[in-house]
């Protein structure tokens, strides 16, 4: 009887070091998934990263292209790109003055300004402080 009990106690740690390991296989298997579910989640999201695409400003609706005139004063187009939000075209257009990148637009196809960021005082506010 004594040595059944005893030889009860090295199964049980066998028992519970191949949990152990059986808890550690399952672990880096897990983590093992996630890196490759990962991986797969970034090469599908890749197209949708270069959906936007830089637009001719000939090529730009009349609409935008008239906004841009109103709103660009004496800067020059550096690039405009467009991409889709819902229905919508957005057409994303920065503007420099003498070099220097100057304001960011957001104008949608139909000619209404979304969005006018002026780049040149969030420099000066980084600066300042």
């Amino acid at each position: 009887m004594k040595e059944d009990r005893l030889s009860f106690f090295p199964r049980i740690f066998r028992t519970s070091g191949s949990l152990i390991k059986l808890r550690l296989d399952f672990f880096s298997a897990a983590v093992f998934l996630r890196m490759r579910l990962l991986v797969l989640l970034l090469l599908l999201a890749m197209p949708f990263l270069l959906l936007a695409e830089d637009s001719p400003l000939e090529s730009l609706p009349q609409a935008v292209r008239e906004t841009i005139e109103t709103e660009k004063g004496d800067g020059v187009v550096k690039s405009a790109e467009s991409y889709d939000w819902g229905k919508v075209t957005i057409f994303k257009i920065e503007i420099d003055v003498n070099g220097i990148p100057a304001r960011e637009l957001q104008i949608a196809g139909n000619g209404k300004l979304i969005r006018a960021d002026d780049l040149r005082t969030e420099k000066e506010d980084e600066d300042g402080e």
